[in-house]
């Protein structure tokens, strides 16, 4: 990810490491961005599942926290992503 501050980065965490079928993940994701609280606003989370996009898009908190409620498409192992974007104006409604 990148961001004006050096040492940015992005983690996630779920709520779960296994699902019965049709079930949904919680997934948090927290922007580490040391001194810039302020640029939180100016990212749109977007998560991937096994390589696609997946749900909703989400901002972040005050808090550098977005949450997401992710239903996985199919049995077995997945690879969830979050990729973190600055904001565009005239991008999906923003």
């Amino acid at each position: 990810m990148t961001s004006n501050s050096p040492g940015s980065f992005l983690t996630i965490s779920a709520n779960a490491t296994s699902l019965l079928m049709g079930r949904s993940v919680n997934i948090t994701a927290q922007l580490h961005n040391p001194g810039e609280q302020a640029a939180n606003r100016d990212f749109l989370l977007l998560p991937f599942v096994n390589g696609r996009r997946w749900g909703a898009h989400e901002r972040l908190d005050a808090s550098g926290q977005a949450v997401f409620y992710l239903p996985l498409p199919n049995p077995g192992l997945a690879r969830i992503q979050v990729v973190a974007l600055p904001l565009q104006a005239g991008w999906m409604g923003l």
